[in-house]
Formats: structure tokens, C-alpha cells, sequence
């Protein structure tokens, strides 16, 4: 068991260093995208094999288990130091990809921030003024809908008015209809009374 322990142990150190060793490159700036993935993989590997020292405590006599939980602990603490430089090293990294390579000095951060914050006041301005303007355009349309409103009322009460012509004429129309009617008839009447009395003289004359 202690000797397959050793074993376990011997790859964890060999990649907890490797891991160490990339990771001192990387605080010195000669970092770069495969560089962090050596360093994450040589820490899971090492990961790994300490969880495999784990295992095998729990196989050991208590005598010999105490005495190599201790090493285990202080391994945890090596792997969770190197996770956290790892962290910082990456979010470095991050800030300094957004703002540029002063992103870790202070001074430039204050400056960097100042000028997020006037751009941001200018965006905020412009919005405001395009806001005014929008006002402005929905306060003219109000204005022209209601010019509208007015002209399609006068619209609306000259179709009214003639309507109302339009009926007076049709009642002229229909009076004049009926009298023509009238006059029809009463020249068709005369005509009948004066053949009738056509009719008559005739016979008297012949009679």
C-alpha cells in the first residue's frame, strides 16, 4: 500500500510542478491561451492522482493513515493556492485584453474608468436629446392630426349640406314629374272629347 502511495505521490508531484513551473511563466508575462490549458490539464492530472493517494489511505493501517493525511492536506492547500494564482492570473489577463496592458496599474484604472463614465454621460445626453426631438415630432403630429380633425369636420358638413340639396332637388323632381303627368293625361283627355265630338258632327251630318 505505502509503496503504491509513493507511486500516486511521485505523479502528483511531477505535475503539481509542471503546472508550478507554466505557472511562473505565465506571472511573467510570457503567458498565452495554450500555456493556460497546459496549466489547467497538469492540474487536474495532479488532481487526480491525489485523490488516488486518498484512496489508498483508507487501505492503510490508522498508524500509517495519520501519518500520510497530513501530507494529503498539505497537498490540498498546494492545489487550492495553485487554482487561485491560476484565477487571478487569468482575470489579469481578462482586464488587461479589455482595457488594454494599464489596465493593472491604478492610476490608469481611475483613467479608464473616467473615460467609460464620459462616454457614458455623452450616450446619456444624446438619448436625452433624442428623446426631446421625439417630443417635439409627437407634439407637431398631435397638431397636425387635430388641423385634420377640423378639415375633415368642414368635409363632413359640406357632404351634410349637400344631402340636404340633393333631397330639396330630388322633392323638385318628383313635383315636377307628377305635373308633367297631369299635363299628359289632360292633353290625352282633350283629345279623346275632341274625337268624340268629331265622331258626333260626323254622324249628324250624314244622318
Amino acid at each position: 500500500m505505502v509503496e503504491l502511495f509513493k507511486a500516486y505521490e511521485s505523479d502528483f508531484s511531477k505535475y503539481y510542478s509542471s503546472a508550478n513551473k507554466k505557472l511562473s511563466a505565465i506571472s511573467q508575462g510570457k503567458g498565452n491561451d495554450a500555456l493556460y490549458n497546459e496549466v489547467n490539464r497538469d492540474i487536474k492530472d495532479a488532481e487526480h492522482w491525489l485523490k488516488q493517494m486518498e484512496n489508498q489511505i483508507y487501505s492503510m493501517p490508522s498508524q500509517q493513515s495519520s501519518q500520510y493525511q497530513k501530507r494529503i492536506q498539505r497537498y490540498n492547500e498546494n492545489i487550492r493556492a495553485i487554482k487561485k494564482n491560476l484565477e487571478d492570473e487569468q482575470d489579469k489577463k481578462g482586464k488587461v485584453q479589455l482595457f488594454g496592458k494599464s489596465a493593472t496599474d491604478p492610476r490608469e484604472k481611475l483613467l479608464t474608468n473616467n473615460e467609460i463614465l464620459q462616454d457614458s454621460g455623452e450616450v446619456l445626453e444624446n438619448t436625452l436629446k433624442i428623446g426631446i426631438e421625439s417630443e417635439q415630432i409627437a407634439i407637431e403630429t398631435v397638431n397636425n392630426l387635430k388641423k385634420q380633425r377640423g378639415q375633415i369636420v368642414n368635409i363632413n358638413e359640406k357632404v351634410n349640406d349637400v344631402g340636404h340639396n340633393v333631397t330639396k332637388a330630388n322633392r323638385v323632381i318628383g313635383v315636377m314629374d307628377r305635373r308633367r303627368i297631369a299635363i299628359k293625361l289632360l292633353m290625352m283627355g282633350t283629345i279623346v272629347l275632341l274625337v268624340i265630338a268629331f265622331c258626333i258632327c260626323l254622324y249628324i251630318k250624314l244622318g
